[in-house]
């Protein structure tokens, strides 16, 4: 018995998902504009980017339920 199911996020996380990106889009963009410094901008966004991308590429896409097994399948393979 090989059962397979979606995972969708519940409202309030997707919520909370949205204005979390939001508000590291805001403060990234307020700091590139205030702080000309190169570096530190740099650092910002190469801190910011690969966790946000990271997060979503890791996150839960499938459960896939086997007799002797669970697997958790995420969007990358």
């Amino acid at each position: 018995m090989n059962k397979e199911f979606t995972v969708s996020m519940s409202p309030f996380f997707k919520i909370t998902t949205v204005i979390l990106i939001i508000l590291l889009i805001l403060i990234g963009l307020s700091l590139s504009y205030n702080e000309k410094s190169l570096f530190t901008n740099l650092i910002y966004w190469g801190t910011v980017l690969p966790i946000i991308l990271g997060c979503y590429l890791l996150s839960l896409n499938k459960i896939k339920v086997d007799f002797n097994n669970i697997y958790l399948i995420s969007k990358i393979k």
